[in-house]
């Protein structure tokens, strides 16, 4: 025996909701109807999958925040090692400066002492 519907008296269509209550519904207006206790298990089942997604979203939740502390902690491990990289670095480059001074100033002495000489043999030959 078949139900109607009782908005529009069309023929109800039972569709299983969730594998294992079976609803009633209508094709024509789509309403939807429960019999006795079907509404109490939907809420039930709907409660157990609340549930259960809560505590994988605890547990997900918990799983990120650990990653995440992980990678601040190696992003500011590897901060650090840029930092005292590049301090090694611009030491390096001062020292480095330093001597290019010191040896720039070396040949600018020897050029003007060959400059010195030069003058000194011309002047000789000359005279």
């Amino acid at each position: 025996m078949s139900l109607s519907c009782p908005r529009d008296r069309s023929a109800l269509e039972p569709q299983t909701y969730e594998a294992k209550i079976e609803i009633d519904a209508c094709p024509t207006c789509r309403g939807v109807w429960l019999d006795q206790g079907e509404l109490e298990a939907i809420g039930a089942r709907t409660i157990e999958e609340q549930k259960k997604l809560d505590a994988y979203l605890t547990q997900a939740t918990e799983t990120i925040r650990t990653k995440i502390l992980e990678l601040e902690q190696k992003l500011q491990s590897e901060t650090a090692d840029v930092t005292a990289h590049k301090a090694r670095l611009a030491a390096q480059v001062e020292a480095a400066s330093a001597s290019c001074a010191r040896e720039v100033a070396r040949l600018q002495i020897e050029r003007d002492r060959l400059q010195e000489i030069c003058s000194t043999f011309i002047v000789e030959r000359r005279g």
